[in-house]
């Protein structure tokens, strides 16, 4: 992003497992259910804390809606399902 000083991004946590889509899964870690959330927000903070303007980017949880790997029988399902994904918004 500091050699792209116009791009702007969204960045989106997912979470694995067979919580039901409306919800998010719980974070142990910060003891509340908002784990999608959180795991977006680690990474804004992160960009943030290195210079990166914040108006530049925002943060969503999109919870276990898009699943790379459905029905997941496995760890390495589940762990390709856990992850945080950054959208380009605007180059």
């Amino acid at each position: 992003m500091e050699d792209n000083p116009k791009l702007e991004i969204k960045i989106q946590g997912h979470i694995c497992c067979n919580y039901p889509v409306e919800d998010d899964g719980f974070d142990y870690d910060n003891g509340d259910t908002h784990l999608s959330v959180n795991r977006a927000k680690a990474v804004y903070d992160y960009l943030v804390a290195h210079g990166i303007d914040p108006n530049r980017m925002s943060y969503e949880g999109l919870g276990g809606k898009f699943h790379l790997v459905n029905p997941e029988k496995t760890e390495a399902d589940m762990t390709k399902n856990r992850r945080v994904e950054i959208k380009i918004i605007k180059k």
